[in-house]
């Protein structure tokens, strides 16, 4: 009995000296230079927890030190920062560790008050149990709590229950085409000239290319390639097999080359499992359900509903399912030219989530791809590569149909290049080239 509680007593110094040497080395190494301001900003002196999610690798860290950055400028001292990623490979925590953070902190710097100090806390969702230690941090110790997660689960359960009334939740995707574009430091307001706007259509088609991780868009083509395809096996491991116990590697690797391929379709676990089924693997219908739900909430995919006046209804239907970024697919399949269009819709859909609006799809024996709604009214818009004689009448008379069942005059066709104003049974149609319309459409 004493020698385990002499080993339980040598692990609790080792981990806060290992915590303390975290915590000292992101005090010498300061801050961050190659910040670059993103449109989502993490309030601070809010009061409440900001919580950050979203994908693996999509920007949260940097979110987090950009509130540094303005903290810095704003006279606070290096030292009242307290940075930690859970991912950090020195320590392995439970959250009963979790006191020892400030512990460690304590014997760094016994002069500073923690009611001033500013704790974020990167991937905390590797720590079982982290809600009630952040809900008493926040309570007991510091207002000022900021924490980041790979899992939508953190926004859905824990917020919903321990963190309820404390939090200020934001949701982060990889860059906007605004963000690619002061990420290459191109102009965005220059369209003056034909150059000009040739410029930003040439940007346009690197951004559907590379997407919108910001490792990817800094590297060469070659590189962000092979990043994306590691970022992939990243999420897979961590967010899905590891996170979740899968031991069905095989069966979550063929449903995610599914959806990839198939981005910007209704995707059905039923026929998934026909599918399965022909080709002579066993899995349950159950299981393929709980993989699908891991993929969602680990953010590689988004789900869109059919849109239906019963809120109840839309839940019901069968869904679109959406790659989580444009790169990520051009990394994982054999593009045709023919992707170019689902290309497009999946960049228009993650365009919208990242205003903050919910899309939905309409489908009355004709289909428009977005239904959006916000306070300002309603709006339908098609995503279309290039607007012909042969898919003309089936983009004008799908877009018709969902302005007509709304009760709209206008409606908004998204295409590569082309620009026009047509009018088709009524309705009044801005064709418009993506550059313009993902640089000008309003958040929600």
């Amino acid at each position: 009995m004493w020698i385990c509680f002499l080993l339980e007593r040598k692990d609790i110094v080792f981990t806060v000296d290992v915590l303390k040497r975290v915590v000292a080395d992101f005090h010498r190494s300061g801050q961050r230079s190659d910040v670059v301001d993103r449109e989502t900003v993490i309030p601070t002196g809010s009061g409440r927890i900001a919580t950050v999610v979203g994908p693996r690798r999509a920007g949260k860290t940097y979110l987090m030190y950009a509130a540094m950055k303005k903290l810095r400028a704003q006279g606070c001292d290096l030292r009242q920062l307290l940075y930690v990623n859970f991912e950090d490979e020195r320590f392995k925590l439970e959250a009963s560790d979790l006191d020892l953070l400030l512990d460690a902190y304590r014997q760094l710097y016994p002069e500073m008050d923690l009611a001033t100090c500013h704790f974020f806390l990167d991937e905390v969702q590797e720590v079982e149990g982290w809600e009630k230690f952040v809900r008493r941090l926040h309570d007991t110790v510091s207002r000022n709590v900021y924490v980041t997660g790979s899992s939508s689960r953190m926004l859905a359960r824990e917020i919903a229950t321990s963190l309820r009334g404390r939090t200020v939740p934001f949701q982060v995707y990889p860059l906007s085409f605004a963000e690619f574009l002061r990420f290459r430091a191109v102009d965005a307001e220059d369209t003056s000239s034909s150059v000009a706007r040739s410029r930003l259509v040439r940007a346009f088609d690197e951004y559907m290319m590379v997407g919108g991780y910001p490792e990817s868009v800094t590297a060469d083509a070659g590189l962000a390639r092979t990043i994306l395809q590691s970022y992939l096996d990243v999420m897979i491991y961590r967010d899905i097999i590891e996170r979740h116990g899968v031991t069905q590697t095989h069966i979550i690797k063929d449903m995610l080359k599914r959806i990839f391929e198939n981005t910007a379709r209704i995707f059905s676990v039923s026929k998934y499992y026909n599918d399965l089924r022909s080709r002579g693997v066993a899995v349950s219908k159950d299981t393929l359900y709980a993989l699908f739900s891991h993929i969602e909430e680990a953010f590689i995919a988004f789900p869109c509903e059919k849109w239906d006046r019963s809120v109840a209804k839309r839940a019901q239907t069968m869904k679109k399912l959406y790659a989580n970024d444009t790169g990520m697919v051009v990394a994982t399949k054999f593009l045709r030219e023919a992707d170019n269009g689902h290309l497009l819709e999946t960049a228009c859909f993650l365009h919208l989530l990242r205003s903050g609006h919910r899309p939905t799809y309409f489908n009355d024996s004709v289909e428009c791809d977005f239904v959006v709604e916000s306070v300002e009214g309603r709006s339908v818009i098609q995503a279309c590569w290039e607007l012909d004689e042969a898919n003309r009448s089936r983009e004008l008379s799908g877009l018709v149909r969902a302005a007509a069942r709304l009760g709209l005059h206008s409606g908004t066709i998204v295409t590569h290049v082309q620009t026009n104003e047509i009018q088709y049974e009524g309705i009044d149609i801005s064709v418009v080239p993506a550059w313009r319309w993902f640089l000008e459409m309003p958040r929600a």
